[in-house]
């Protein structure tokens, strides 16, 4: 007598009717979420589309600050302080590493001690930064 599979005879009913049942069960779950969280989803959307108003800075940008502001917040509530300093510190690095006109000094970056103060920032122009990275002959 041939092994009855999940997808053969009567298992393939069963197993029909269990997915059935739990889809369901699950587009249920998720219809009562979304009635749950319908007013704090339009409250989110509100505040968004004011701060966008207030402030006239693009949605990308607003976007990537609101991570950052999220992820200092984590580091904020971080149990290891050692955890709690270094996330500040890349933050702080990264900030002010991508400012306009201004490069990070990866070498210093590099050599710097274990708990570093702020790292220097070295001002350049475009043309220097280009020069630099120009392949040498």
């Amino acid at each position: 007598m041939p092994e009855q599979t999940p997808t053969t005879g009567t298992n393939l009913n069963q197993l029909s009717d269990d997915v059935k049942r739990r889809f369901a069960n699950r587009l249920r779950i998720e219809n009562e979420i979304d009635a749950a969280t319908e007013d704090l989803k339009s409250d989110k959307k509100k505040n968004w589309r004011e701060l966008k108003a207030e402030t006239g800075i693009d949605a990308k940008d607003l976007t990537l600050f609101y991570g950052l502001f999220k992820r200092e917040k984590k580091a904020m509530a971080e149990l290891d302080e050692e955890d709690r300093v270094r996330i500040q510190d890349n933050l702080s690095i990264m900030y002010h590493a991508l400012q306009m006109g201004k490069t990070l000094n990866f070498l210093e970056a590099i050599e710097a001690p274990k708990k570093p103060s702020p790292v220097k920032l070295v001002e350049k122009s475009q043309e220097d930064i280009a020069r630099e990275m120009a392949p040498k002959a």
